[in-house]
Protein backbone atom coordinates (compact mmCIF):
# COMPACT_ATOMS: atom_id res chain seq x y z
CA UNK A 1 0.00 0.00 0.00
CA UNK A 2 1.42 3.27 -0.73
CA UNK A 3 2.08 5.90 2.03
CA UNK A 4 -0.05 8.55 2.19
CA UNK A 5 1.28 12.20 1.21
CA UNK A 6 2.65 14.33 3.89
CA UNK A 7 0.23 17.52 4.36
CA UNK A 8 1.74 20.25 3.20
CA UNK A 9 2.29 23.16 6.07
CA UNK A 10 -0.44 25.59 5.49
CA UNK A 11 1.29 28.64 7.35
CA UNK A 12 5.12 27.96 6.15
CA UNK A 13 5.77 31.41 7.57
CA UNK A 14 4.76 31.16 10.59
CA UNK A 15 7.70 29.72 12.93
CA UNK A 16 9.61 32.37 11.05
CA UNK A 17 7.15 35.31 12.57
CA UNK A 18 7.15 33.53 16.01
CA UNK A 19 10.86 33.69 15.91
CA UNK A 20 10.77 37.44 14.75
CA UNK A 21 8.09 37.89 17.57
CA UNK A 22 10.53 36.72 20.16
CA UNK A 23 13.43 38.82 18.85
CA UNK A 24 11.66 42.01 18.62
CA UNK A 25 10.05 41.48 22.06
CA UNK A 26 13.66 40.77 23.60
CA UNK A 27 15.14 44.31 21.81
CA UNK A 28 12.10 45.89 22.80
CA UNK A 29 12.07 44.88 26.59
CA UNK A 30 16.08 45.63 26.66
CA UNK A 31 16.20 48.86 25.24
CA UNK A 32 12.47 49.60 27.53
CA UNK A 33 13.84 48.45 30.90
CA UNK A 34 17.64 48.28 31.20
CA UNK A 35 20.10 50.18 31.81
CA UNK A 36 23.01 49.60 29.31
CA UNK A 37 25.76 51.77 30.94
CA UNK A 38 25.19 49.99 34.60
CA UNK A 39 24.73 46.55 32.71
CA UNK A 40 28.09 47.53 30.73
CA UNK A 41 30.45 48.32 34.30
CA UNK A 42 28.46 45.57 35.91
CA UNK A 43 30.15 43.49 33.13
CA UNK A 44 33.83 45.29 33.81
CA UNK A 45 33.40 44.43 37.45
CA UNK A 46 32.17 40.78 36.72
CA UNK A 47 34.63 37.60 37.72
CA UNK A 48 34.94 35.69 34.69
CA UNK A 49 35.62 32.85 36.35
CA UNK A 50 32.28 32.25 37.77
CA UNK A 51 31.26 32.47 33.45
CA UNK A 52 31.91 28.47 33.43
CA UNK A 53 29.67 26.99 36.51
CA UNK A 54 27.02 29.58 35.14
CA UNK A 55 26.86 28.09 31.68
CA UNK A 56 27.20 24.66 33.01
CA UNK A 57 24.50 25.18 35.08
CA UNK A 58 22.04 27.00 33.17
CA UNK A 59 22.40 24.26 30.50
CA UNK A 60 21.91 21.53 33.04
CA UNK A 61 18.81 23.64 33.59
CA UNK A 62 17.18 23.79 30.19
CA UNK A 63 17.86 20.39 29.95
CA UNK A 64 16.61 18.76 33.41
CA UNK A 65 12.97 20.73 32.68
CA UNK A 66 13.05 18.59 29.29
CA UNK A 67 13.68 16.07 30.86
CA UNK A 68 10.91 16.52 33.45
CA UNK A 69 8.70 16.38 30.55
CA UNK A 70 9.01 12.92 29.47
CA UNK A 71 7.72 11.35 32.46
CA UNK A 72 4.69 13.96 31.78
CA UNK A 73 4.02 12.76 28.01
CA UNK A 74 5.20 9.15 28.45
CA UNK A 75 1.32 8.18 29.71
CA UNK A 76 -0.20 9.26 26.50
CA UNK A 77 2.58 8.93 23.98
CA UNK A 78 5.28 5.79 23.09
CA UNK A 79 7.30 8.54 21.36
CA UNK A 80 10.81 8.14 21.57
CA UNK A 81 12.46 9.83 24.79
CA UNK A 82 15.00 11.83 22.28
CA UNK A 83 12.00 13.39 20.25
CA UNK A 84 10.32 14.44 23.34
CA UNK A 85 13.54 16.13 24.86
CA UNK A 86 14.12 17.97 21.62
CA UNK A 87 10.27 19.38 21.44
CA UNK A 88 10.82 20.78 24.81
CA UNK A 89 13.92 22.42 24.09
CA UNK A 90 13.10 23.63 20.63
CA UNK A 91 9.90 25.49 22.50
CA UNK A 92 11.89 27.21 25.02
CA UNK A 93 12.49 30.10 23.39
CA UNK A 94 8.53 30.88 22.39
CA UNK A 95 8.05 30.33 26.28
CA UNK A 96 9.37 34.51 26.59
CA UNK A 97 6.02 35.44 24.98
CA UNK A 98 2.75 35.43 26.68
CA UNK A 99 1.28 32.32 26.58
CA UNK A 100 4.24 31.34 24.28
CA UNK A 101 4.34 27.74 26.62
CA UNK A 102 1.39 26.52 24.16
CA UNK A 103 4.37 26.50 21.56
CA UNK A 104 5.27 23.10 23.29
CA UNK A 105 2.06 21.38 22.06
CA UNK A 106 2.52 22.63 18.72
CA UNK A 107 6.13 20.95 18.54
CA UNK A 108 4.25 17.80 20.16
CA UNK A 109 1.66 18.04 17.12
CA UNK A 110 4.09 18.41 14.55
CA UNK A 111 5.64 14.68 16.28
CA UNK A 112 2.14 12.99 16.31
CA UNK A 113 0.49 13.99 19.39
CA UNK A 114 -2.71 15.50 19.48
CA UNK A 115 -2.60 19.22 20.89
CA UNK A 116 -5.84 18.02 23.34
CA UNK A 117 -3.21 14.86 24.87
CA UNK A 118 -0.42 17.25 25.08
CA UNK A 119 -1.88 20.21 26.22
CA UNK A 120 -2.18 18.25 30.04
CA UNK A 121 1.25 18.07 30.03
CA UNK A 122 2.49 21.44 28.84
CA UNK A 123 -0.09 22.79 31.86
CA UNK A 124 1.12 20.12 34.50
CA UNK A 125 4.92 21.54 33.80
CA UNK A 126 4.00 25.12 34.34
CA UNK A 127 2.05 24.51 37.42
CA UNK A 128 4.66 22.68 38.87
CA UNK A 129 7.45 25.37 38.35
CA UNK A 130 4.50 27.36 39.95
CA UNK A 131 4.22 24.93 43.39
CA UNK A 132 7.78 24.75 42.79
CA UNK A 133 8.42 28.78 43.59
CA UNK A 134 5.63 28.50 46.77
CA UNK A 135 7.51 25.84 48.40
CA UNK A 136 10.65 28.00 47.80
CA UNK A 137 8.68 30.70 49.42
CA UNK A 138 7.42 28.96 52.45
CA UNK A 139 10.88 27.02 53.40
CA UNK A 140 12.48 30.45 53.06
CA UNK A 141 10.48 32.02 54.97
CA UNK A 142 11.38 30.07 57.55
CA UNK A 143 14.43 31.82 58.27
CA UNK A 144 13.68 35.10 56.95
CA UNK A 145 11.15 36.80 58.61
CA UNK A 146 9.72 39.45 56.05
CA UNK A 147 8.81 36.72 53.88
CA UNK A 148 6.37 34.94 56.05
CA UNK A 149 3.84 37.50 55.37
CA UNK A 150 3.94 36.78 51.59
CA UNK A 151 4.05 33.08 52.49
CA UNK A 152 0.92 33.56 54.77
CA UNK A 153 -0.84 34.52 51.56
CA UNK A 154 0.55 31.42 49.48
CA UNK A 155 -0.83 29.25 52.11
CA UNK A 156 -4.28 30.99 52.21
CA UNK A 157 -4.18 30.81 48.07
CA UNK A 158 -3.37 26.89 48.74
CA UNK A 159 -6.00 26.54 51.40
CA UNK A 160 -8.68 28.08 49.80
CA UNK A 161 -7.36 25.75 46.73
CA UNK A 162 -7.52 22.61 47.80
CA UNK A 163 -10.75 23.52 49.28
CA UNK A 164 -12.47 24.07 45.80
CA UNK A 165 -11.13 21.02 44.77
CA UNK A 166 -11.68 18.82 48.06
CA UNK A 167 -14.59 20.16 48.79
CA UNK A 168 -17.51 17.62 46.67
CA UNK A 169 -19.96 21.09 46.23
CA UNK A 170 -17.57 23.51 44.75
CA UNK A 171 -15.57 20.79 42.70
CA UNK A 172 -19.10 19.75 40.81
CA UNK A 173 -19.72 23.24 40.10
CA UNK A 174 -16.38 24.11 39.00
CA UNK A 175 -16.67 21.15 36.72
CA UNK A 176 -20.19 22.15 35.32
CA UNK A 177 -18.56 26.05 34.60
CA UNK A 178 -16.45 24.57 32.55
CA UNK A 179 -18.47 22.19 30.64
CA UNK A 180 -20.67 24.74 30.16
CA UNK A 181 -18.28 27.05 28.52
CA UNK A 182 -16.59 24.60 26.51
CA UNK A 183 -19.85 23.41 25.09
CA UNK A 184 -20.51 27.13 24.76
CA UNK A 185 -17.65 27.88 22.14
CA UNK A 186 -18.23 24.34 20.59
CA UNK A 187 -14.77 22.43 21.85
CA UNK A 188 -16.62 20.43 24.90
CA UNK A 189 -14.91 17.23 22.72
CA UNK A 190 -11.45 18.72 23.30
CA UNK A 191 -12.15 19.22 26.78
CA UNK A 192 -13.05 15.87 27.57
CA UNK A 193 -9.98 14.34 25.98
CA UNK A 194 -8.07 16.79 27.75
CA UNK A 195 -9.64 14.93 30.95
CA UNK A 196 -8.82 11.66 30.02
CA UNK A 197 -5.22 12.61 29.41
CA UNK A 198 -4.98 14.38 32.33
CA UNK A 199 -5.96 11.45 34.48
CA UNK A 200 -3.21 9.47 32.79
CA UNK A 201 -0.46 12.16 33.46
CA UNK A 202 -1.57 13.42 36.89
CA UNK A 203 -0.40 10.09 39.08
CA UNK A 204 0.84 10.10 42.54
CA UNK A 205 4.08 9.09 40.78
CA UNK A 206 4.83 11.06 37.91
CA UNK A 207 4.04 13.90 40.34
CA UNK A 208 6.21 12.64 42.81
CA UNK A 209 9.37 11.99 40.29
CA UNK A 210 8.35 15.33 38.45
CA UNK A 211 7.96 17.51 41.56
CA UNK A 212 11.23 16.61 43.00
CA UNK A 213 13.13 17.36 39.48
CA UNK A 214 11.48 20.79 39.82
CA UNK A 215 12.76 21.63 43.45
CA UNK A 216 15.77 20.77 41.92
CA UNK A 217 15.50 23.09 39.19
CA UNK A 218 14.27 25.99 41.32
CA UNK A 219 17.77 25.34 43.26
CA UNK A 220 19.58 25.38 39.87
CA UNK A 221 18.24 28.97 39.02
CA UNK A 222 19.02 30.34 42.63
CA UNK A 223 22.48 28.44 42.26
CA UNK A 224 23.07 30.80 39.25
CA UNK A 225 22.06 33.85 41.04
CA UNK A 226 24.47 33.60 44.02
CA UNK A 227 27.13 33.02 41.46
CA UNK A 228 26.20 36.33 39.31
CA UNK A 229 26.53 38.04 42.51
CA UNK A 230 29.50 36.15 43.81
CA UNK A 231 30.88 37.70 40.57
CA UNK A 232 30.23 40.99 41.57
CA UNK A 233 31.79 40.38 44.67
CA UNK A 234 28.27 40.07 46.76
CA UNK A 235 27.98 36.64 49.45
CA UNK A 236 24.38 36.34 51.02
CA UNK A 237 22.31 33.63 52.28
CA UNK A 238 20.48 30.93 50.79
CA UNK A 239 17.31 32.02 52.03
CA UNK A 240 17.82 35.23 50.90
CA UNK A 241 18.41 34.75 47.60
CA UNK A 242 15.46 31.98 47.29
CA UNK A 243 13.20 35.00 48.06
CA UNK A 244 15.08 37.61 45.91
CA UNK A 245 14.75 35.08 42.72
CA UNK A 246 11.60 33.63 43.38
CA UNK A 247 9.13 36.21 44.29
CA UNK A 248 10.20 38.35 41.15
CA UNK A 249 9.84 35.39 39.17
CA UNK A 250 6.17 35.14 39.96
CA UNK A 251 5.48 38.37 39.34
CA UNK A 252 7.55 38.19 35.85
CA UNK A 253 5.80 35.36 34.62
CA UNK A 254 2.41 37.10 34.86
CA UNK A 255 3.42 39.95 33.29
CA UNK A 256 2.47 40.69 29.42
CA UNK A 257 6.09 41.27 28.95
CA UNK A 258 8.23 38.64 27.03
CA UNK A 259 9.50 36.27 29.62
CA UNK A 260 8.90 39.16 32.35
CA UNK A 261 12.14 40.62 31.04
CA UNK A 262 13.07 43.81 32.97
CA UNK A 263 10.51 42.68 35.59
CA UNK A 264 12.39 39.92 36.71
CA UNK A 265 16.05 41.74 37.00
CA UNK A 266 14.44 45.28 38.48
CA UNK A 267 12.40 43.00 41.00
CA UNK A 268 15.87 40.77 42.17
CA UNK A 269 17.60 44.39 42.54
CA UNK A 270 15.37 45.71 43.94
CA UNK A 271 14.36 43.45 46.35
CA UNK A 272 18.19 42.76 47.34
CA UNK A 273 18.56 46.59 48.15
CA UNK A 274 15.94 47.08 50.29
CA UNK A 275 16.26 43.56 52.59
CA UNK A 276 20.41 42.89 52.32
CA UNK A 277 21.16 46.71 52.44
CA UNK A 278 24.07 46.03 49.57
CA UNK A 279 24.36 48.58 46.39
CA UNK A 280 23.70 47.04 43.26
Amino acid sequence: MAEKPKKKNRHPYIKYLLHAAILTGVIVAAVSYLDWEEVIEALHLFEMIYLVPLFIISTLYVFLKAWRFIPLMRPITDLPSRVIFRGFVAGTAATILPGGVAARAGLMRQAGVSITNSTGPVILSSLLDQCGFIIGTLVSAMWFQPARLPALYFLVLLAVTAFIYVFEPSRRWLYQSIQWATTKIGIHTQWIQFRRAWKLVATPRILLITFSMTLLAVLMQVIMLDLSLRGIGLILPYPLLFLAYILPAIVGRNSALPGGFGIIEAGMVGFLVLTADVDI
